[in-house]
């Protein structure tokens, strides 16, 4: 089945800098065929835990491509607001929903206090060492286990076989787990066995079908419709193309001013609504695209994560992602999980120069730039 037509927004609100980064994400996810599922806000918890280390250059893309504020205070700020925000959701009756973070350190590694501190008191990341050195596997075994705990056994093999070994000195990972009921639920017996057009060849799927007031957008080439969770605080925001071949269209012209108009105009109205009963599951190993919106340094030797170690020794060697969204006639379930691998960046070796074969020669002037002598030696 090609790329699902329906495209999901999950969401608590749309600001700026928010979609932004899950906009371009979304983009470079979509390049591919099939469902696409991820989390932004999940990758841009992991990532950010690691921009608190970064330094110079490394930290100055690394905002830019997050969408997030350079000023470390203000960052600060932000993200600690964001966290403790989230986690108010569960606690008024709405959907329950359960973030965690944590650091994985080499054993005897040393991370600067002050780090530490940092991701305790904005991420509110708790730190469990493990052994890559002595054996890779059994750590890799170890933030498994505990990302399956953390999502509710819905995510159990984010790190794959192979993605740890001796090289690797720190995992930073971020874990959601999100289960929603829908403030007006789907009735079982509504439905029904129909036709979901995707490709050269349509596919039978389970339909549910209710009819009821929601908020909706009617656009010239989609429609908008959001359904929410009990305590109206979440919701699920649908865009619908109205050509059945027509989401690469909508997917080009979808952007942060699109996003915000769109939101901007749904009005509450009567509507018959279907939607498949689906699971969507994505795994993707995240270093190319993050490369491609223009974080390439932090995958590289030139990375400075120095305000980790006090070094610029690490560089990240992947960020790794899981998401799965089950929608039914009751709710929504959803779980993510990303990890941020940071290996050490290999010794820098003394450069030798032997001037063994022909070479050019340039007498200039250093103040001036001047070249006064300049030539070519093919035999002593």
């Amino acid at each position: 089945m090609k790329k699902l037509i329906l495209l999901l927004l999950f969401a608590i609100s749309v600001r700026g800098d928010d979609s932004a980064f899950a906009l371009k994400l979304y983009h470079r996810l979509a390049a591919t065929e099939g469902n696409v599922a991820c989390s932004p806000h999940s990758i841009s918890t992991a990532l950010g835990m690691a921009f608190k280390g970064a330094r110079a250059e490394t930290a100055s893309v690394m905002a830019a491509t997050l969408g997030v504020p350079a000023d470390p205070a203000e960052y600060d700020a932000q993200m600690t607001a964001r966290i403790r925000s989230l986690r108010e959701i569960s606690s008024f009756g709405g959907p329950r929903m359960q973030i965690s973070n944590r650091m994985w350190p080499q054993e005897g590694f040393y991370i600067r206090e002050v780090y530490e501190n940092a991701l305790q008191q904005v991420f509110d990341a708790d730190i469990q060492p493990v052994d890559f050195k002595a054996d890779a596997e059994a750590a890799r075994q170890t933030i498994n286990s505990w990302i399956g705990l953390a999502t509710a056994g819905r995510i159990r093999e984010l790190l794959p076989a192979g993605a740890l070994n001796a090289l690797a000195r720190l995992v930073l990972t971020n874990t959601i787990w999100f289960k929603g009921k829908w403030a007006k639920a789907f009735a079982e017996t509504d439905t029904r066995e129909e036709l979901f057009h995707s490709g050269s060849a349509p596919v039978k799927v389970p339909m549910m079908k209710q009819n009821g007031e929601f908020l909706y957008a009617d656009a010239a080439s989609f429609q908008a419709l959001e359904m929410p969770y009990i305590g109206e605080r979440v919701a699920m925001l649908l865009l619908l193309p109205r050509e059945r071949d027509g989401i690469s269209d909508l997917e080009q012209k979808l952007d942060e001013t699109l996003l915000k108009q769109c939101i901007d105009n749904l009005k509450k109205t009567q509507v018959d609504v279907s939607i498949p009963r689906f699971t969507a599951q994505q795994n993707a190993g995240l270093k190319e695209v993050l490369s491609e919106m223009g974080m390439g340094i932090a995958f590289s030797a030139r990375a400075d994560f120095s305000g980790i170690t006090g070094e610029p020794e690490l560089f990240i060697s992947d960020v790794i992602h899981s998401a799965l969204v089950e929608v039914n006639e009751e709710g929504t379930e959803a779980a993510a999980a990303t990890a941020v691998v940071m290996v050490k960046t290999a010794a820098r070796r003394q450069p030798v120069f032997r001037a063994d074969h022909p070479f050019i020669y340039i007498i200039r002037d250093r103040q001036t730039g001047a070249i006064l002598f300049m030539g070519r030696l093919v035999r002593p």
